[in-house]
């Protein structure tokens, strides 16, 4: 089976053998998928100038049988040129990456994920917010879309709506009484409003 016009995010690459790569990649309507790019390291490669780390990518895929997809066109659609330059903003996409795929499941759609990280990606790149910020918001947002988010609307453990802090690991926030009682983060009313938002 033949799947074209899939934007992906090639997020790791191991080379196998001289002129052969695995990538692993997070595209927008399958998922995290495991993909053979066969001679993309060779000179001649038609393949090589569509496909790199941490760049969106328009790919042509072929079904191997075993859960690896065959790479016959790949097209690069957005180059982040300033990750090159920058070395602390490359350390950041890769961490935003890692836990993306982390978040994927291999085969299984989630848009949403998908045009987080390329928008956050985007953001980076341009140098346009700073970069602990984004990595913050990212993380923050892409719990919330993948159900992991914290809830601080009310307090976890008796529902009262004043907030003094979070308890990380019931992922919920406590009112100054459950605070004192369970103990947790302590957060501001601004952090507390600023995680409600994202």
């Amino acid at each position: 089976m033949e799947y074209t016009n899939i934007k992906a995010v090639i997020v790791k690459e191991n080379k196998y053998n001289e002129k052969d790569k695995m990538l692993t990649a997070i595209t927008d309507c399958m998922g995290k998928i495991s993909i053979s790019a066969k001679g993309v390291s060779g000179i001649n490669s038609k393949l090589s100038g569509g496909i790199a780390i941490n760049s969106v990518s328009e790919i042509d895929l072929r079904e191997s049988g075993n859960d690896i997809f065959i790479l016959t066109s790949a097209k690069k659609i957005i180059s982040f040129d300033n990750l090159l330059k920058d070395l602390e903003a490359a350390s950041y996409v890769n961490y935003l990456t890692s836990l993306a795929a982390d978040l994927f499941l291999p085969e299984e759609p989630f848009p949403a994920l998908f045009k987080l990280l390329v928008n956050t990606i985007y953001l980076i790149d341009s140098k346009k917010k700073d970069y602990e910020l984004l990595k913050a918001v990212f993380e923050l947002r892409a719990m919330a879309i993948s159900g992991y988010a914290i809830d601080l609307s009310s307090c976890g453990f008796c529902g009262k709506e004043e907030i003094k802090g979070i308890n990380l690991f019931e992922g919920a926030g406590l009112c100054s009484e459950c605070f004192e009682s369970y103990g947790g983060e302590e957060i501001s009313k601004d952090i507390s409003l600023a995680i409600n938002h994202i």
